[in-house]
């Protein structure tokens, strides 16, 4: 009869999926003008895929924490402030649900910090290099949520833009917008 006491052989953790690049982590709590550098809240590196989403776990849905509250991932820790991409693209993901919300977070964080669309819509150049979660909720919509992805100044601005609406395209009332920076 086999041995039913698990070793710790058996039990070893499974290996971890390193991103490309490290990615750290921001809170921004809601704030306007001079109090949003103040109010930023450096969270810590996270350089795997299972960090990222541990990170996100361990917060409360996005959909719970207070209106315009941000969570920020950003690539090498460039600072989240539209300034740092002149000339670049925000691409705003709109969900209405929480079941919605945490389908696209699941999608657009795949694809931005694992780099496919990298790989898939700009030849392999890393170009996006924030994403941003805020919680949008609204009378008609409480539980509304933006997922915005930065990216720099590029000629495949189009080509992400697609990207991100095919990838989502399965998932029914998401909306994508595409607006540069100014």
């Amino acid at each position: 009869m086999a041995d039913r006491n698990p070793t710790k052989e058996s039990t070893s953790s499974a290996p971890l999926h390193p991103l490309k690049d490290k990615w750290f982590v921001f809170y921004i709590p809601a704030s306007k003008g001079n109090e949003y550098e103040h109010e930023t809240k450096e969270l810590g590196y996270v350089s795997t895929i299972e960090e990222v989403y541990s990170t996100i776990n361990t917060l409360p849905p996005i959909t719970l924490l207070p209106n315009d509250d941000n969570l920020v991932f950003s690539r090498n820790k460039i600072e989240p402030q539209f300034e740092s991409f002149p000339g670049g693209m925000r691409f705003s993901i709109f969900c209405k649900t929480k079941t919605q919300c945490r389908e696209a977070l699941t999608y657009v964080v795949a694809v931005v910090l694992g780099e496919a669309i990298s790989r898939d819509a700009c030849k392999g150049e890393c170009l996006c290099d924030i994403v941003r979660i805020g919680h949008k909720g609204s009378a008609m919509y409480k539980e509304s949520v933006r997922i915005e992805v930065w990216a720099h100044q590029s000629p495949y601005n189009a080509a992400m833009e697609k990207y991100l609406v095919s990838t989502l395209s399965t998932i029914p009332g998401i909306t994508v917008s595409a607006r540069p920076f100014k």
